[in-house]
């Protein structure tokens, strides 16, 4: 069993668990997550879990503002890994290799391990494809604050 918590955007707090081989999440009436945000597709991403039990993949139908995972645009099917953060649109939604009791318990976890990487779910996806969280407050910045220029010891 595996879930999805959004994390941003205007379903903010809605948690999912997935109970379907495949679920589709978009705009459309036809997606099994409907998520209102005028900058994701009718049908925007496919979350597919592996019928051998190799996870769960991620992959862009061909959206116009494409599918980030951890920051980085995918253009195939992407290996998840628990924790992975998918952007669409104006949406950021946090996939996890489990499920919760229930929303509360969902964005607790979340509040709790946000930022972290590697873990034991991490770690156990591997192979083409695979994608593991970097820090998120390097790609992300709080809103209202500025990147940090990086400083390089080079010319000293």
């Amino acid at each position: 069993m595996a879930s999805l918590l959004v994390v941003s955007g205007p379903s903010q707090g809605d948690y999912h668990p997935l109970s379907t081989e495949v679920t589709v999440i978009g705009r459309g009436q036809s997606c099994n997550i409907r998520i209102a945000d005028t900058l994701i597709s009718p049908r925007h991403v496919q979350i597919r879990e592996d019928p051998a039990g190799s996870g769960h993949h991620a992959k862009d139908l061909g959206s116009a503002t494409g599918t980030f995972i951890n920051g980085s645009r995918i253009a195939a099917e992407t290996l998840l890994a628990s924790g992975n953060i998918l952007r669409i649109g104006a949406s950021r939604i946090v996939f996890y290799a489990r499920n919760f009791a229930d929303s509360e318990e969902a964005a607790s976890h979340y509040r709790q391990h946000e930022g972290q990487t590697g873990g034991p779910a991490t770690a156990g996806a591997t192979g083409p494809g695979a994608v593991h969280p970097p820090d998120l407050e390097a790609d992300d910045p709080k809103p209202g604050t500025k990147p940090q220029k990086s400083t390089s010891a080079s010319g000293a």
